[in-house]
């Protein structure tokens, strides 16, 4: 990404209220961190979802997402799909590299 770790922060926070589900629990500045849930449609299924921001040294903003799904069975897909709409809302509101 173009902008710098503390924009891109600032960025995947605002995205959380437009996606359905999603909540927002806290942010790490110092860690490079957001800590995010979702709620999908299966009762009780919740996922964390854990995003990290760094810049390389190539000067290039990094992020990293990892979703993962708090019980015990399958997720169906789930995870997977939270980090598509994540990085797809995202890349509408900031400018990715391509």
């Amino acid at each position: 990404y173009r902008e710098d770790p503390e924009a891109l922060l600032l960025a995947v926070q605002k995205t959380v209220p437009a996606l359905s589900g999603w909540e927002w629990l806290e942010t790490r500045e110092v860690q490079g961190r957001v800590r995010l849930t979702h709620r999908s449609w299966l009762p009780g299924a919740v996922q964390d979802i854990n995003v990290y921001v760094v810049r390389g040294q190539d000067g290039v903003t990094r992020l990293e997402a990892v979703s993962q799904s708090r019980s015990k069975r399958g997720d169906f897909g789930q995870n997977r799909r939270n980090l598509k709409a994540l990085l797809a809302r995202l890349d509408r509101e900031v400018h990715p590299l391509t």
